[in-house]
């Protein structure tokens, strides 16, 4: 209801924003209910509605901080500029308000349903449940943990989402019990802990995590050189990783863009494509192919439209399913398109745009005069193509349409009683046509008449010589008698960019890196560089920069915000800023992540890692209140850590897992548009 309200469809982004609220989720109300267990386990005796009361108490503040301080990191998510910052909104929108409204389910219901159920929690639910049999807890983790994963690389389209509806019904006592296992563990755990204390004077909580963590605390300073190593490592590795503005999506669908030489008749050119055209159709994998002529489509908005009867365009929809498949169908269609065209013109290809922006690679090249831009786009782009980041390397039509220009001679005309705009405007009326007065009548409507010469009169530029623009004592005067006429090439087209004469050439990618495309035609423009020509780089590369330079404004103030979040909740500049520590180190998880993955640095990375920051401080709030609450009943710092880790450990893992498991069909790139999504799974993943 609250995101109709805020008029949020849904969509790629909005249901990937619902899918990463999924997992946090349930987080509220395990800490609360984990609260409530143990105060019940502490104190059997008291009754249901006293444990739920003074459970919930002991968390709650915790838990409206680690919401606000989640919901926090949206708020800059606002002034994101460009492609990122139109994709975050929804996604932004949707975790709010699924967010929200876990907090004020864990803190109300969940507390009065089990109040009212009187549910016991501790050793009489744990004696209620039949133990797995042995051979099921060895091998149920295992088929859990390897095998489901691994069958749905295998599958592919219906088939794949037939098995998720399958197993989404059958896995459900599989979940339960590893549920149960993972209850058992850390209960085994405290059990064995209390017995050591009760035999060791050892501090409370003692265990094996105890004993690990009390290891840690009394070597402070190598624990955080440690960290601060890591974090640094993490830091220059992410230099290392390719950078782009958003992923490419796959898609099933590609065009062929075909140009023939400039005034090539439209009834060639038809001929032509519809030549290619069965070629193209002949490919087993190609399910429809369809085209027009006279224009053809520039991908993205930005690089806008050409038309010409020399132009061609030829859609082709693929059959197959799989990144492999669309790939090899792509160049083999490719190539016999190719053939077919000979040395007729040229082709490229393109894929269209699910969301509007430039092309990855756009190069401007600025100048007064236009034969000059032309002839430094001509000379700079075998340099381009020699860059193997880049593919098809096209710029705007430099090969200039034929025109005739006429210089009308002055003294000539003069002798004649011949004016220049009446030779002008006669020429004109010839070539273009002029309308009348009168109108041609018909059942329907009434048709202008326009006058002008037949095309066999007027077609090249002999024809343009033999117009008669006068008539002196009954003798025709010709153009070619006051006017000088030549034939040449002209502009295709005067193209102005932000106000400057210029011209374009695009590229596309051939891998991921942008950034890396980017330093490599900058560094060829440099070797270029010319007093009268201007070169800028713009298309997806600049908005990449200028996206990441508005998230990092975000991310500082998502850092600031959560910060005033947390000292208004602990009443405390000192343990925010300690809270605070815990998200640098995610950076270490989210470079790991994306090495493994192979993955690149992109807008959806960078919102992932601000979303972070307001996620992986949770677990800190939980385990710092648990912390204070202990040192306020007298207990030492040291003792306090010791026992309050031990005690939020157990919600702390599972809050992480069911983030985890939330995120892991995002991850594992399952759906149409997941290519968007996975990076920020995957660098949330990591993070946590």
């Amino acid at each position: 209801m609250p995101i109709n309200v805020a008029g949020v469809s849904l969509n790629l982004m909005s249901l990937g924003g619902l899918a990463l609220g999924v997992g946090m989720l349930v987080d509220n109300s395990i800490v609360t209910l984990e609260a409530i267990a143990r105060v019940r386990t502490r104190e059997p005796s008291r009754s249901a509605r006293a444990c739920a009361i003074q459970g919930t108490a002991e968390v709650a503040s915790a838990v409206v901080a680690s919401t606000l301080t989640t919901v926090a990191v949206f708020i800059p998510l606002v002034f994101v500029t460009g492609v990122a910052g139109q994709l975050v909104r929804d996604l932004a929108l949707a975790v709010t308000f699924s967010i929200l409204s876990s907090m004020l389910v864990s803190i109300t219901v969940v507390p009065v349903l089990l109040a009212v159920s009187g549910a016991r929690t501790g050793d009489d639910v744990r004696a209620s449940r039949a133990p797995l049999p042995g051979r099921a807890r060895r091998v149920l983790p295992a088929l859990a943990t390897l095998g489901l994963p691994a069958a749905f690389f295998w599958l592919e389209g219906n088939v794949r989402i037939g098995v998720i509806a399958a197993l989404s019904v059958m896995a459900l006592p599989v979940l339960s019990a590893l549920l149960a296992l993972a209850v058992r563990v850390p209960r085994a755990l405290r059990r064995r802990a209390a017995a050591s204390r009760r035999a060791t004077p050892v501090a409370p909580g003692a265990g094996a995590y105890s004993r690990w963590l009390d290891r840690l605390l009394r070597h402070p300073a190598k624990v955080v050189l440690v960290a601060v190593a890591l974090t640094g490592v993490a830091w220059f590795g992410a230099g290392g990783l390719g950078r782009a503005l958003i992923p490419s999506l796959a898609q099933q669908q590609f065009f062929i863009q075909v140009t023939l030489p400039q005034g090539t008749a439209i009834e060639k050119t038809t001929e032509v494509c519809k030549q290619l055209m069965r070629r193209a159709a002949e490919d087993p994998d190609a399910s429809l192919v369809y085209g027009r002529v006279g224009s053809l489509t520039r991908a993205g908005s930005a690089a806008g439209a050409l038309q010409g009867t020399h132009l061609a365009q030829i859609d082709v929809q693929l059959a197959g399913e799989s990144a492999e498949t669309r790939a090899a169908a792509e160049a083999r269609i490719l190539a016999t398109v190719s053939e077919a065209l000979d040395a007729r013109g040229s082709i490229r290809l393109e894929h269209p745009s699910l969301i509007s922006f430039a092309a990855p690679i756009e190069l401007r090249v600025f100048s007064d005069d236009l034969s000059v831009a032309g002839a430094a786009s001509r000379a700079i782009l075998p340099q381009l193509e020699a860059i193997a980041a880049l593919e098809d390397v096209t710029p705007d039509d430099l090969s200039g349409r034929p025109e005739v220009a006429v210089a009308f001679d002055r003294v000539r005309l003069g002798a004649l009683d011949l004016s220049i705009d009446d030779a002008a405007s006669v020429t004109q009326a010839f070539i273009q046509g002029q309308l009348t007065q009168t109108k041609l009548h018909t059942p329907e409507a009434q048709l202008d008449i326009r006058v002008q010469l037949p095309p066999v009169d007027r077609s090249d530029e002999d024809d343009v010589r033999a117009i008669q623009v006068g008539n002196i004592n009954g003798i025709p005067v010709r153009l070619s008698s006051v006017a000088t006429i030549e034939g040449r090439v002209g502009p295709a087209e005067i193209r102005r960019i932000e106000g400057q004469r210029g011209v374009r050439i695009h590229a596309r990618l051939a891998d991921m890196d942008l950034a890396r495309a980017r330093d490599e035609v900058a560094r060829v423009t440099a070797s270029a560089a010319a007093s009268d020509v201007q070169f800028e780089i713009a298309g997806q590369a600049r908005a990449m920069d200028n996206s990441l330079t508005s998230m990092l404004f975000a991310a500082a103030l998502a850092v600031f915000l959560v910060y005033v979040v947390m000292a208004s909740t602990f009443e405390s500049l000192h343990h925010p800023l300690l809270i605070m520590c815990t998200v640098p180190l995610a950076i270490i998880g989210v470079v790991a992540a994306l090495w493994l993955t192979g993955l690149t640095i992109s807008a959806m990375v960078g919102i992932g890692v601000i979303i972070l920051g307001g996620i992986v401080v949770n677990n800190a709030i939980v385990l710092v209140s648990a912390i204070n609450l202990r040192r306020g009943r007298g207990r030492e710092t040291h003792e306090a850590i010791l026992e309050g880790s031990a005690t939020r450990v157990r919600p702390i893992l599972m809050t992480t897992v069911t983030t985890v498991l939330g995120l892991a069909p995002m991850a594992l790139g399952l759906g149409d548009g997941a290519a968007l999504r996975q990076p920020l799974a995957v660098s949330v993943i990591g993070g946590l």
